[in-house]
């Protein structure tokens, strides 16, 4: 039996009350997180030029543009819904990949045109969706990485798929079929996200689209074949990987809490040290005025990320130096930070040069299972303190709570929605099993006029 076989029968073997309280709670988060990511994504007009590329297809029988008052087919507005998450979204690092911006949009659409999902059903196919696409990009990871490719994007049709075909309840041939179609539908490139916005979000919108357009293809009888994944498309995307990390404990050991959660913006391996950085000044009373020096080291996929003389905000958000700066003079380095303006404010700029970055060998080693920094701050007076971190905070092991995942979802809806709105939000998705249907939520998405 091949792969596709046995993650479509675990798939449509799987119900509601197989998910443990764990898990639930996970989902729950991820979606309100991603409501916050898209609604801010939404005020950047981020999603502007493919909602004019679409504006033909506009119709009343689709789905919803989250923010906007239009609706599209069913897989459009999952792209859309896709492009308009900026970067601040949720990641796994076993896998290198973020579930959220593809797993979640599928789902949302597919059940607003099923019309029948209730909260359960949405949880349930979220959840999945993010099992099948971490647990086949873990398999390949570092190795698809360090070939260039973009693991969200060339994995995130299968988890796309999962998400629509289970709203869809859509049985295991079927499934198998859709996941053999999702299969061939991925591709994206890691240089891609050196790009200027939206390009980035493009090749991330265009793997939750295929997946939605997998389901409707295998719904129309395109039949697949079943050893798609290991024969192909593993070999294809990587120079080496594990077939048993797709399987192990399927069914037992969950993925989506094991994804974590940002604060700050930017890539993730930027984030140790920022965290390091922050809780040196915090913890030492350090005003960054008097900070004569910051040496970090980190590990070699951060540095074979890092983008050396940053001439744009999107471009910094590549650069280690400019996120420990900005996070120290302006106390965060949320989204709003990573700004044209921010990298050329000479104080940003002249803490930059106080920054070195190195290798480290013992950080190579821990990598991926810890992504870490070791960062050293000498002050004026020559004092000198280093904290070291194994991961950046929002990992499983070391969570925000609640109220921050909260907390953050209103920062990035402020302005967009009413705060009145936003806690209705919050309050539907935190009981979304009570609910028979999750029509409502789609009217308090749209942003206030």
């Amino acid at each position: 039996m091949g792969l596709v076989s046995i993650l479509s029968s675990y798939v449509c073997q799987t119900s509601y009350d197989d998910l443990p309280d764990a898990v639930i709670t996970a989902t729950k988060d991820r979606i309100i997180d991603f409501f916050g990511v898209a609604l801010s994504g939404y005020k950047s007009n981020v999603h502007k030029p493919a909602l004019k590329a679409l504006e033909r297809y506009h119709t009343s029988n689709g789905a919803s543009v989250i923010g906007e008052d239009v609706k599209l087919p069913c897989d459009l507005t999952a792209f859309i819904n896709s492009s308009l998450c900026l970067d601040m979204t949720d990641g796994s690092r076993a896998a290198a990949l973020h579930p959220g911006p593809v797993v979640i949009p599928a789902a949302l659409a597919a059940a607003e045109v099923a019309d029948k999902a209730s909260g359960k059903d949405l949880m349930l196919a979220i959840a999945l969706g993010y099992e099948v696409m971490i647990r086949v990009g873990r398999a390949m990871n570092p190795s698809a990485v360090k070939r260039g490719f973009h693991p969200t994007s060339i994995v995130g049709p299968l988890g796309s798929a999962v998400a629509a075909a289970k709203i869809m309840n859509l049985n295991e041939t079927c499934m198998s079929n859709i996941l053999s179609i999702a299969a061939v539908s991925g591709s994206g490139l890691l240089d891609a996200l050196r790009a200027p916005e939206p390009f980035a979000q493009v090749q991330v919108a265009r793997a939750c689209h295929a997946g939605v357009l997998a389901v409707l293809l295998g719904q129309s009888g395109i039949k697949g074949r079943d050893s798609i994944l290991e024969g192909a498309f593993m070999p294809a995307f990587s120079d080496q990987y594990n077939l048993e990390l797709v399987t192990t404990d399927l069914g037992k050991d969950y993925m989506i809490p094991k994804t974590y959660i940002k604060m700050h913006a930017g890539c993730r391996h930027i984030h140790a040290p920022i965290d390091a950085a922050l809780h040196i000044v915090s913890s030492n009373g350090i005003n960054w005025r008097d900070i004569q020096q910051i040496s970090v080291r980190t590990y070699s996929v951060a540095l074979d990320l890092e983008v050396e003389e940053p001439k744009t905000g999107d471009e910094a958000k590549f650069n280690i130096p400019f996120g420990v700066a900005v996070a120290l003079v302006h106390g965060d380095a949320f989204v709003d930070k990573f700004t044209d303006q921010n990298l050329k404010d000479k104080q940003v700029q002249k803490l930059m040069t106080t920054v070195t970055v190195e290798r480290d060998p013992d950080l190579d080693r821990g990598y991926p299972l810890k992504r870490g920094a070791i960062v050293e701050i000498t002050a004026k007076g020559g004092s000198v303190f280093r904290h070291a971190v194994d991961l950046a905070r929002g990992e499983p092991e070391c969570p925000y709570s609640k109220s921050e995942i909260e907390d953050k979802f209103k920062y990035l809806t402020s302005g967009i929605i009413d705060l009145e709105v936003g806690q209705r939000i919050m309050e539907f998705v935190n009981r979304l099993e009570t609910t028979g249907g999750i029509s409502s939520l789609f009217m308090w998405l749209k942003a206030r006029t």
